[in-house]
């Protein structure tokens, strides 16, 4: 059974001063990344690039800084939420449903719940792009459900061929790979070279 969408919408800010604005995730959320940012999600830093899907769950805690470009999707697979008239019409990010919810929807053993990566490049990005941008006109029409669900369910399906596809080529991470990520982990610190080497136990 399809989860209900609780909201699809793009969002596009800037934050001209790096602020920030933690908050808790409250429902599923599979987000097409358009913009280069970074997301901190439970402690840990995520360099995101464009074309990215990045999927959160409930109680994790997240914020994200720099130009935000996305599409926003949240789902419920509980079957016991509906997004009230001034959500599905907002216009504002601060009105949607991630920004107004104060419950915590139950976890789902849903099997594309347990295979999407947090943070993945899909091989579909253009298509899934699309079904984005289809799906966040037609949940906002009257009248449109049934297209809503079917095109939900076609992202879906994409989402998860796109998932299972990267689990089984995802490599273990290189040394440079090692490195980039403990960069981006403590670029608040001044890192010196001699640091680095011994990090990832290579030759400076």
């Amino acid at each position: 059974q399809l989860p209900n969408i609780l909201s699809c919408r793009r969002h596009i800010f800037y934050d001209a001063v790096l602020t920030k604005h933690f908050r808790m995730v409250k429902d599923y959320e599979i987000d097409f990344n358009a913009s280069m940012r970074v997301m901190e999600l439970d402690g840990q830093l995520y360099p995101l690039s464009p074309g990215q899907i990045v999927f959160r769950k409930p109680g994790q805690v997240v914020d994200s800084r720099g130009t935000s470009d996305i599409y926003m999707l949240t789902l419920d697979y509980s079957h016991t939420i509906f997004p009230p008239p001034e959500v599905l019409h907002a216009t504002s990010h601060r009105t949607d449903i991630r920004h107004t919810r104060t419950t915590l929807q139950p976890s789902s053993d849903n099997e594309l719940l347990q295979l999407l990566p947090t943070v993945f490049e899909p091989r579909h990005s253009m298509e899934l792009l699309a079904l984005y941008q289809q799906l966040a006109s037609a949940f906002v029409q009257p009248g449109h459900e049934a297209e809503a669900q079917a095109l939900l369910s076609e992202l879906l399906h994409l989402l998860a061929a796109d998932a299972l596809a990267y689990r089984r080529t995802s490599r273990t991470p290189s040394a440079v790979d090692r490195a980039i990520a403990y960069l981006n982990e403590h670029y608040a610190r001044n890192i010196t070279l001699d640091e680095l080497a011994q990090h990832v136990h290579q030759n400076k």
